[in-house]
């Protein structure tokens, strides 16, 4: 059996480009309207249940098209600077922005801890006999 033969029914033949959705114009469209959408936003998934489509797709789009990747750091910037911003000003409570900072923006709590040892050492010999001379 050839691969040809092994090919499931939904495949395209190679260079037909009617499998393809995004092109470099809806990307753009669709970036735009993420990068507004942000604006107001605690999580990408809020964006894109807003435009009807899966999280993941950001990934995807920024795969195809490499020069879109400043454009979701932007997005992600902006998601992370409303939550800090929203449990500031008490919109969020601060356990939620909290988790959603060190789950999806990478934070940590970090504490440092100064600590300085004295340490004096003490040997015993025991009962030992006196050396001669």
């Amino acid at each position: 059996m050839s691969n040809k033969d092994k090919k499931n029914k939904t495949s395209f033949k190679e260079g037909n480009k009617a499998s393809e959705k995004w092109t470099l114009s809806e990307v753009t469209i669709l970036f735009d309207k993420a990068m507004d959408l942000s604006k107001n936003a605690i999580t990408l998934t809020d964006i894109a249940n807003e435009l009807d489509l899966y999280p993941n797709v950001f990934d995807y789009l920024v795969e195809k098209y490499p020069d879109f990747i400043s454009y979701k750091k932007t997005i992600l910037k902006q998601i992370e600077n409303n939550t800090y911003k929203g449990a500031l000003n008490g919109d969020y409570t601060p356990s939620i922005a909290i988790f959603g900072l060190k789950n999806n923006h990478g934070w940590k709590d970090k504490s440092e801890v100064e600590q300085t040892v004295h340490q004096t050492n003490i040997i015993s010999l025991g009962k030992g006999k006196k050396p001669n001379k």
